[in-house]
């Protein structure tokens, strides 16, 4: 089953994130709809009562593969215009999408980054949408634990799918500490010119918060394979909100080795002793 899902979600679909999520008090974008069996079904209090554009995810989607972002009251909400109801004007999009034949997918409220001058968390240029990419595993004994935090931003749409830049974060300062080229090609090349970042050495307001929500968010999962989770949240102007989880597995390979100290903390939880046993 473990396999099955690092290459298709059954159990962990983003449904199945939000109600962990939930079980522990964290907070999640609001679901106004649902698309389903070709159908749009609206959720309290409704499509028209939100206040901002709506988010589609697929369900068992990932890396962005089918997200929309529908504006409102130029995609949506406009019953006093065309005569139709936001769930027949949003059905009619999604049933001309073939990506969307057959699947579920839930509508959110879109989310919205903290204001620069309250916490600068992108470089000039750039508006201020980002991600907090924490990945939490449960080691040896069980015990659920953060192995790392990285910010992913200077995002040039309102996806952080498309994000330029990314930072390690210190999990217990909450400083923003370096630069990450060794994540990928892309980011090495950039590596000069993003370790003299003025996003450098800034401390993140309330990273322990976020932390704790995800450590408290995978503990509450009773899938005895779930052993790493890769979580993404933003921070807002009323804290921070998670987007949802994923499984760890396909983050784990970069972040294990990328400083020493992850190394060794891997190391130790098979009872090696990396001073004495290379």
């Amino acid at each position: 089953m473990a396999i099955q899902h690092s290459d298709k979600d059954v159990i962990t679909t983003k449904e199945y994130w939000f109600g962990l999520l939930d079980s522990v008090g964290a907070s999640r974008p609001r679901q106004l709809a649902r698309w389903e069996d070709g159908q749009i079904s609206e959720d309290a209090p409704g499509l028209d009562a939100g206040k901002t554009d709506l988010v589609c995810k697929i369900t068992d989607s990932y890396i962005g593969i089918g997200d929309k972002v529908f504006k409102r009251q130029m995609d949506f909400d406009l019953s006093d215009i065309s005569g139709s109801s936001s769930a027949a004007l949003l059905a009619a999009q999604l049933t001309k999408d073939p990506l969307y034949t057959g699947k579920t997918a839930l509508l959110t409220e879109l989310i919205k980054p903290i204001k620069k001058e309250t916490a600068r968390l992108s470089n000039h240029g750039f508006s201020n949408v980002h991600s907090f990419d924490v990945l939490t595993v449960r080691d040896a004994r069980g015990d659920i634990k953060v192995l790392s935090c990285l910010l992913w931003t200077d995002c040039p749409s309102w996806t952080t799918h498309t994000c330029t830049s990314g930072y390690s974060v210190d999990i217990n300062t909450g400083v923003i500490y370096a630069p990450v080229p060794w994540y990928s090609f892309a980011f090495a090349q950039r590596q000069d010119e993003l370790q003299h970042s003025s996003l450098i050495g800034q401390t993140v307001p309330g990273l322990d918060k976020l932390l704790n929500h995800a450590v408290a968010a995978h503990a509450a999962s009773e899938i005895p394979w779930l052993t790493s989770v890769g979580w993404d949240a933003m921070l807002t102007d009323h804290g921070f909100v998670f987007f949802e989880g994923n499984l760890g597995c396909g983050r784990l390979p970069r972040r294990i080795f990328f400083d020493r100290y992850s190394v060794e903390l891997w190391l130790a939880e098979f009872g090696i002793n990396p001073h004495t046993n290379y």
